[in-house]
């Protein structure tokens, strides 16, 4: 046998070698965790940061975050309750309004749900009318907040400042205080925490969307 065979099986028999050694030895194929060199990953559990479990910010409606933070904590509520609310509520259109029944304006009849009536109804009320004047107590802006009860939590409150998401806003997070309303019962928000409520109605879909939505924006804030 020539020299040159002899030096290829001698350097088969030690990349052989090696591999042996390797996979009858896995833990001296990678550092240690003690021993990795600085900057690297510490996956122990003292060294993991605390807020790792808490779920990514949805994104959904971010430009109104600040607002439903600053109204939630004005009002001690949570406000991942408050801006789930809104988004069962509208969708977080700041020109929502349920007029809560059929009306008239200028001379011309509308059903509650008529979609151009209320576009017109918001116009109306934007350019400085008051719903009352027509017999309505419309549901109003992104949190969908009556006239009648916010006008409760904000003195001089004017109807079409329920446009403003912010003063919308305040007067949602001043009710959901007032009531008590949490994610279990969310419907509150919707069939109302008086006689209704005390009656036995709830909406079991409008809750189960609070909750859902709630357990979306979890990590908002």
């Amino acid at each position: 046998m020539n020299r040159s065979l002899i030096a290829v099986f001698g350097l088969v028999a030690i990349a052989a070698a090696v591999v042996l050694y390797q996979l009858f030895n896995p833990s001296s194929t990678y550092a240690a965790s003690s021993d990795a060199e600085d900057g690297g990953e510490d996956m122990s559990p003292d060294s993991m940061d605390s807020g790792a479990g808490k779920p990514a910010p949805s994104g959904v409606a971010s430009q109104y975050d600040a607002a439903i933070a600053q109204a939630a904590q004005v009002a001690g509520i949570d406000p991942v309750l408050l801006k789930a609310i809104c988004a069962t509520e509208t969708g977080f259109n700041p020109n929502a309004i349920n007029p809560e029944t059929d009306f008239t304006l200028n001379g011309v009849s509308y059903a509650q749900y008529d979609s151009q009536g209320q576009a017109i109804l918001v116009a109306w009320i934007q350019a400085g009318n008051d719903p009352a004047s027509i017999g309505l107590n419309p549901s109003c802006g992104i949190a969908q907040v009556r006239v009648g009860n916010a006008k409760k939590f904000i003195q001089q409150l004017d109807p079409w400042d329920l446009f403003d998401p912010a003063v919308c806003l305040e007067a949602a997070a001043y009710l959901i205080s007032s009531d008590g309303t949490t994610v279990a019962t969310a419907d509150m928000y919707n069939v109302g925490h008086g006689l209704n409520w005390l009656r036995g109605v709830r909406n079991a879909p409008y809750q189960a969307k609070v909750a859902d939505f709630y357990s979306r924006f979890a990590g908002d804030f």
